[in-house]
């Protein structure tokens, strides 16, 4: 019974030391130490842990899934299926949640269909008794002489050896009592003190109470005395880790890795990396985790979660160049980020239709271009290298002669963005050159739109709908393409009376920083 009250202290008062040395801890350090405790099968740790970082987010998704591995390495499979259920309510794209949850369904469907076969009785076959009344009883025979068989003389007790002082210190560790083990360790003599059991040992029982440095300092002289102890590289990783020197923790990480590959080491060298920012590499440690535990739920979480962050993140990356109209990179990083088939249903729908759109203004642009290079080219050849003026527009000997269409190359003014008859007109002023200034006997260029749209150099440019660019807006100037096919509209101007513009169809643009002349009224 006293034994018994032992156990139980010894539990509360691990639990108070876990408590401790966890209490400032972030939610992913409390669920990164349960995976490590889950690895080394300290599920009683592991449990106190996520325990913890539930009180502090109870709608994270890696502690219900973690809880949910636990459960079902402990073989508590309504439970773990329940916690995997609600990883995947709060995170609907996480894989390994989904894949988790529909295996320990079928493991409870085929355990309960096991225990109904079990039940299910034998049926015995009777047979009865057979009587030979008509044969005479069968004759004896003497029974055979028993050897006497010489008593051996029973093998002398083996007798336990007493623990060593060490023993005696690791066994106060394994139940939870730090301070007693390092309180035995201060005990031995100079010669035992020397040596990489002592320091490792020292070094394990100040990492238990949360003492990080005195574990370093301890685990330091550890692998002084024995370099090649992994099991002492990884402890000393982890505390370098916890204390934030993660350069320290990652150099500890490999030396074990390259040693002796194993998949947690390589998801803990995949953690450092990415914090760090280097996703690239960080990604290829989770692959190589996946390679050496390929049916490990928790290794494929954590490459589901990191492929997860790194969609998003292309995603988010081409949504930006697409504002930016660099079409190409925009396709590009759509089409990578659709490929790792981690996109959340709305983003990978808006994905989709954001690639279109890219691809067809990739396409469209490079199509435009080239017409308005053809175009132009042919205008050039028949009028000179003089570009076409704005006063042309009204010449009726200039149409007679050249009744193809006109491609020009304008700087112009944006002075107001109008809709009608179900297309897009922006109403623009062109920049007059002195040629054109003289000739329509203008002093300067005037900015400022008139109530009657009646400014020298008005024109409408034209496209169908959603065709201009973004960056095509009022009060700012642009130099864009277009062709001329000596059309015009009647427009309602700002006192209610209608004015007749010419219009130009719209091919392409581009934005100037400057503005030609500051705004003046006539």
């Amino acid at each position: 019974m006293k034994s018994k009250h032992y156990v139980v202290a010894a539990l509360l008062i691990f639990s108070l030391t876990v408590a401790m040395a966890y209490e400032g801890a972030s939610v992913d350090l409390l669920v990164q130490s349960a995976v490590n405790d889950m690895y080394r099968k300290r599920y009683t740790q592991a449990y106190e842990l996520l325990k913890e970082a539930y009180k502090k987010d109870p709608y994270s998704y890696s502690v219900h899934f973690n809880l949910g591995r636990l459960f079902e390495e402990t073989g508590n499979l309504n439970e773990a299926q329940k916690e995997y259920n609600i990883a995947v309510s709060i995170n609907p794209s996480l894989v390994a949640a989904q894949r988790a949850s529909a295996r320990v369904s079928k493991q409870i469907v085929a355990n309960l269909q096991s225990q109904a076969v079990s039940k299910v009785p034998v049926q015995t076959e009777k047979t009865a008794a057979q009587i030979f009344s008509d044969k005479a009883p069968p004759s004896l025979q003497k029974a055979p002489s028993i050897p006497v068989i010489p008593q051996r003389t029973p093998a002398p007790k083996y007798v336990k050896p007493e623990p060593t002082p060490i023993e005696l210190a690791q066994i106060a560790l394994d139940a939870g009592r730090p301070q007693e083990t390092l309180e035995r360790l201060e005990k031995l003599n100079a010669a035992e003190k020397n040596s990489y059991e002592y320091f490792f040992l020292q070094g394990k029982a100040h990492s238990a109470k949360g003492d990080l440095f005195k574990a370093i300092i301890s685990l330091e002289k550890a692998i002084k005395l024995k370099d090649k102890s992994l099991e002492a590289r990884y402890l000393l990783g982890q505390n370098y880790q916890k204390a934030g020197l993660n350069e320290e923790a990652l150099r500890h990480y490999m030396f074990y890795f390259n040693n002796e590959p194993q998949a947690f080491v390589a998801v803990e060298i995949g953690n450092l990396l990415e914090a760090n920012g280097n996703i690239k590499d960080a990604k290829e440690y989770y692959k190589k985790a996946g390679e050496l535990e390929p049916a490990n739920a928790l290794i494929e979480y954590k490459v589901q979660e990191s492929a997860v962050a790194n969609a998003q993140e292309m995603y988010l990356e081409a949504n930006k160049a697409l504002d930016l109209h660099q079409y190409e990179e925009a396709y590009s990083l759509f089409e990578k980020a659709l490929k790792t088939n981690t996109l959340g249903e709305t983003a990978r729908a808006d994905a989709i239709r954001k690639q279109n759109i890219a691809l067809f203004r990739q396409k469209d642009r490079d199509w435009r271009r080239r017409e308005a290079t053809q175009g132009q080219q042919t205008t050039l050849q028949v009028y000179g290298n003089q570009n076409f003026k704005f006063y042309d527009l009204e010449n009726r000997t200039f149409l007679d002669d050249f009744t193809a269409p006109v491609t020009i190359e304008w700087q112009a003014y944006v002075a107001k963005k109008i809709s009608m008859r179900g297309r897009h007109f922006m109403l623009m002023l062109k920049v007059l050159d002195r040629d054109e200034l003289d000739t329509m006997k203008v002093h300067s260029n005037d900015y400022k739109l008139n109530k009657y749209y009646s400014n020298k150099g008005a024109f409408l440019l034209m496209a169908p709908k959603d065709e201009f660019p973004g960056f095509m807006r009022e009060g700012i100037v642009v130099v864009f393409t277009g062709t001329v096919n000596w059309q015009s509209f009647d427009v309602l101007n700002e006192a209610a009376t209608t004015v007749s513009l010419p219009a130009i169809d719209f091919i392409s643009a581009y934005p100037i920083d400057r503005n030609p002349n500051p705004l003046r009224h006539n």
